[in-house]
């Protein structure tokens, strides 16, 4: 059974989602209930279902800003070209606060691979999320943002 990654806006929470329970592209929120939109990009096992949940929550007991998601994400990029593992160190240099992740999986390749894709799937609609304000967030460091004088 294949589970398809799924991020509901109302509560701004993803999961693995059976892909049975997708209709439309659509599926019923494991945590609030509302509308999860099925996200677009690798489709992963039963077996990953836990790590996945793991992977969303340390995102999310980080803090991390839709702009550092964004920034996160690029780090991710080039994930296919370097060995695995890489570019989590990468991140975890850049935020420690995610070091939790990298006790996740062993320094076994297959799964810091899959982990390195779980992240850049969770931190590309992390970066394309709403701030809690409720604005969109545009990707531009409001500490860098030109405010001129008139």
């Amino acid at each position: 059974m294949r589970f398809i990654p799924t991020h509901c806006e109302s509560c701004s929470r993803s999961a693995l989602v059976s892909a049975g329970a997708i209709h439309g592209g659509t599926t019923r929120c494991t945590e609030c209930g509302e509308t999860a939109s099925s996200l677009p990009g690798e489709s992963y096992g039963e077996e990953d279902v836990s790590l996945y949940a793991e992977v969303a929550a340390t995102l999310r007991d980080a803090g991390v800003t839709p702009f550092q998601a964004k920034q996160l994400a690029q780090e991710l990029e080039a994930k296919s070209l370097l060995e695995p593992g890489r570019c989590l160190a990468r991140l975890v240099q850049t935020l420690p606060s995610l070091s939790p992740l990298e006790l996740l999986v062993a320094n076994e390749p297959l799964a810091l691979r899959k982990l390195e894709g779980m992240l850049a799937i969770l931190l590309e609609v992390m970066g394309n999320g709403r701030t809690e304000s409720g604005m969109v967030s545009t990707g531009v460091d409001p500490s860098k943002a030109g405010g001129g004088r008139v």
